[in-house]
């Protein structure tokens, strides 16, 4: 019994943090959408459905599919972005830059292990229409008609996020990339060089079909 129980020793920290900042949360978020809490009032009181009929009602709807379809572009643009970029850099960290390999993969993968509010400050103040080390770069190199009010402007708004997620978690798309690559056999490679098959070839017919399953889960 005791050998048994011996893993939940190591794990049943991580799990009381995951009920804490995830289940909690996400239980609490459920309830809430059947109340009126309005995030700052003490006053709690159980509405039912009225909060998902306001929706698509009083023009609600109308907001509703914009919120929607922000958020399928979101997710679709991050997916794709992520998933794109990862592979990209796993396969050069793992067939081109040996140099210092180890030091380069940490230095990507740091940005998925930063708390969202500090990326949320960080970039807040690099995307400052007047302050902001975007577009004073742009400035001082006389691009200036590039400078934009990134996360005010409607159409600049949504690209903007999109980008800092994508920078946050491609770091860790990175790291699953690399330990599918390292699991492909050398010896197909070798093979193919052999038959004399070029580099995109062997990506195209080696590399990709064994990372669909990888792919697939990221």
């Amino acid at each position: 019994m005791r050998s048994r129980a011996y893993p939940l020793y190591f794990a049943g920290g991580a799990l009381v943090l995951y009920g804490l900042f995830y289940v909690l949360p996400s239980l609490l978020g459920f309830y809430y959408a059947f109340t009126d809490w309005n995030s700052y009032s003490s006053e709690v009181n159980f509405v039912g459905l009225a909060n998902f009929r306001l929706i698509f009602t009083s023009g609600g709807s109308s907001n509703y599919l914009l919120y929607l379809r922000n958020t399928v572009v979101f997710t679709v643009a991050t997916i794709l972005l992520k998933t794109a970029i990862a592979l990209g850099l796993a396969l050069l960290l793992t067939n081109g830059i040996r140099r210092l390999a180890y030091f380069h993969r940490v230095v990507m993968y740091l940005p998925a292990v930063l708390p969202m509010l500090v990326v949320s400050l960080v970039f807040k103040s690099i995307l400052n229409p007047a302050t902001g080390l975007l577009n004073t770069f742009l400035r001082g190199v006389g691009l200036d008609f590039m400078a934009q009010r990134w996360l005010v402007d409607v159409n600049w708004a949504l690209p903007s996020v999109i980008g800092v997620d994508t920078w946050r978690g491609v770091g860790y798309i990175m790291v699953i990339m690399i330990a599918g690559l390292q699991s492909i056999p050398k010896d197909y490679y070798e093979a193919a060089a052999i038959d004399g098959a070029s580099g995109m070839a062997s990506f195209f017919r080696i590399t990709l079909p064994l990372m669909m399953p990888v792919l697939t889960v990221t």
